[in-house]
């Protein structure tokens, strides 16, 4: 049987919006009220737009950042990347202005792979630097009674092989326990014919998702002060934003508990504890790290409930979901075949 990691999200999520749907009653409070728990944020940031979060959360906190609109045509949105990347060079990570889970994210190395790239996105894209540090965390972050707090933390372990000696990089990874199909995405440009000497480490990707094959430990007890102060200055002054995910990289493990990182990404109301997935932990142990978070996000939404929002048509959101999401499989399925 698959390890819960594994599941279909509908399936492993199941229980977690039953037990949310409890809390909701028990709190008093309509299911629409959940989304106020960043009553800054559109939809709380349930698959809203990156780069409008960017700006209201303040775009200088993050990595320089190009927003590629659709309806504009492909010669136009070449001279766009090409003159971003023209001020912080070759490789560039592309990724879908409303997106998940590391899907449809591609990283560009020249001007030859954006020319492939380009005629098969049907969608909004960020453009960004590639961000030259090794190691990134998740940090879960809930602020409630004016108190911020990190509640979780997660390590991600970027999918990679050791050599034998023996195996080719093509062998290597296709035993990687990790392996899926989503790998095509990266894996071809990597020489696949080379021999990797005994030993030797070659990580294959640069995106922090476990559907692309990282691996997600609980590294919670890694907090210190000075990650605290770092995290929190972050958003004290965003007082909309309570509960999200702060996707983070940093030079070292010590560098991260100095509070010295770079931050990425933030996810809103439908952050996941990532945490959850580290492979010591049993399924049971997984659903109580995500129950855990219901009971914050509920709280902090009841708190908020009479904050100014937006009105949210659910109907309609759940429509616009629906159809985001389809647009995101159609990008990755396409990228997928360009890899080969």
């Amino acid at each position: 049987m698959k390890r819960y990691e594994f599941w279909d999200p509908r399936l492993f999520n199941l229980p977690f919006y039953a037990y949310l749907a409890i809390r909701t009653v028990q709190a008093g409070i309509h299911p629409k009220t959940l989304f106020k728990a960043n009553y800054a944020l559109e939809n709380g940031d349930l698959r809203a737009s990156k780069f409008r979060l960017q700006q209201t959360v303040g775009a200088a906190k993050f990595p320089p950042t190009l927003f590629v609109a659709d309806p504009q045509g492909i010669r136009q949105k070449k001279k766009q990347v090409m003159r971003f990347a023209g001020v912080h060079h070759f490789p560039v990570i592309a990724k879908p202005d409303i997106g998940e889970c590391g899907k449809a994210v591609k990283l560009i190395h020249d001007e030859a792979r954006l020319d492939q790239f380009l005629p098969l996105i049907s969608s909004d894209y960020l453009i960004q630097p590639v961000i030259q540090l090794p190691v990134e965390y998740g940090v879960f972050y809930v602020r409630y009674r004016g108190r911020p707090r990190i509640i979780g933390i997660n390590g991600k372990t970027f999918p990679h092989v050791r050599g034998n000696g023996r195996d080719t990089l093509k062998m290597l990874i296709h035993q990687n326990p990790r392996y899926s199909h989503h790998w095509r995405g990266f894996i071809h440009d990597t020489d696949l014919g080379r021999t990797p000497a005994p030993g030797e480490i070659i990580r294959l990707s640069q995106i922090g998702s476990h559907t692309m094959g990282c691996m997600f430990t609980d590294k919670t007890h890694l907090t210190t002060p000075l990650l605290e102060n770092a995290v929190y200055g972050l958003l004290e002054d965003v007082p909309g934003v309570n509960f999200s995910r702060l996707d983070v990289r940093a030079e070292s493990k010590a560098e991260f508990q100095k509070g010295k990182f770079q931050l990425i990404e933030i996810n809103g109301v439908s952050s996941l504890p990532t945490e959850m997935f580290d492979p010591q932990y049993s399924v049971f142990d997984a659903y109580r790290i995500f129950f855990r978070v219901a009971d914050w996000l509920v709280k902090i939404a009841k708190e908020n409930r009479y904050q100014p929002m937006k009105p949210i048509r659910l109907r309609r959101l759940f429509r616009q979901l629906q159809q985001d999401g389809r647009i995101l499989e159609e990008t990755h399925r396409r990228l997928l075949q360009m890899a080969g």
